[in-house]
């Protein structure tokens, strides 16, 4: 008895759509990490900068009230710190407010001292980062 319908046993073309799929997805998932990457890699940049921003403020503030300790006539000045400006300004007579601003790149810190004077002793009445 013959055979009514030929079997086809050609599959030449499965392999290359396979291929083509396996490759489209491959693409797809490398794709996704190399934008995690990326992404990462910005956030880090960024966080890097905010600390920086804090620790040159903070540095600044310390150097304010150093300069005080020595000279009460402090009045303030515009320090560079690690290539970065850190503006310090000092107010007040009684107890003084001392401001410290610090940038590096888009992040700005800025750190509020109140200072007082009793019986020839200074006194840091408080430190606080603004935002």
């Amino acid at each position: 008895m013959k055979k009514l319908f030929k079997q086809q046993t050609d599959h030449r073309g499965y392999v290359l759509v396979t291929l083509l799929v396996v490759m489209v997805v491959a693409m797809v998932i490398s794709s996704a990490g190399i934008s995690l990457i990326v992404n990462n890699t910005q956030n880090s940049s960024r966080y890097q900068q905010n600390v920086t921003a804090l620790k040159i403020t903070e540095s600044g503030m310390e150097n304010a009230v150093l300069r005080i300790l020595r000279d009460p006539t402090y009045i303030g000045e515009t320090l560079l710190l690690d290539g970065n400006p850190v503006m310090i300004t000092v107010v007040g007579t009684g107890p003084i407010q001392v401001t410290a601003q610090g940038q590096v790149g888009q992040f700005t810190k800025q750190i509020d001292v109140t200072m007082s004077l009793e019986e020839g002793i200074w006194t840091v009445d408080s430190w606080k980062e603004t935002f």
